[in-house]
């Protein structure tokens, strides 16, 4: 409990603890390719932002070796694709959220490829 010894002015005492809750902020998140529909074989840049707060961070994404990813600064994490096969593919950016910022997703973007 906090409180105080006392002195010579003030007497000894002692308060009942306060708690206070503290909820976490929202994110948002959002996800566009800068050509659409696209041809096979053409390069392809996928751009996903992630907001938390008032501050962007860049969004976690798994790596795998057919995709050339850079993360840049203020939140924005992009991809360059060149061989999507041929068909619609669903995009979805997803920042996961962590102890201080709830999760959020951008998306689902229908990236069409053609022959």
């Amino acid at each position: 409990m906090p409180g105080t010894n006392g002195d010579a002015t003030f007497a000894a005492s002692t308060s009942a603890p306060d708690s206070q809750v503290v909820n976490r902020t929202t994110s948002t998140t959002g996800l566009s390719t800068d050509i659409n529909p696209s041809s096979f074989g053409q390069n392809i840049k996928i751009t996903a932002r992630s907001r938390r707060g008032p501050r962007q961070r860049t969004v976690p994404q798994r790596r795998r070796p057919d995709r050339h990813e850079s993360g840049a600064p203020s939140g924005i994490t992009v991809f360059s694709f060149q061989y999507l096969l041929p068909g619609t593919h669903s995009l979805t950016a997803v920042y996961p959220g962590d102890v201080h910022y709830e999760g959020s997703s951008g998306g689902p973007v229908s990236q069409v490829v053609t022959r």
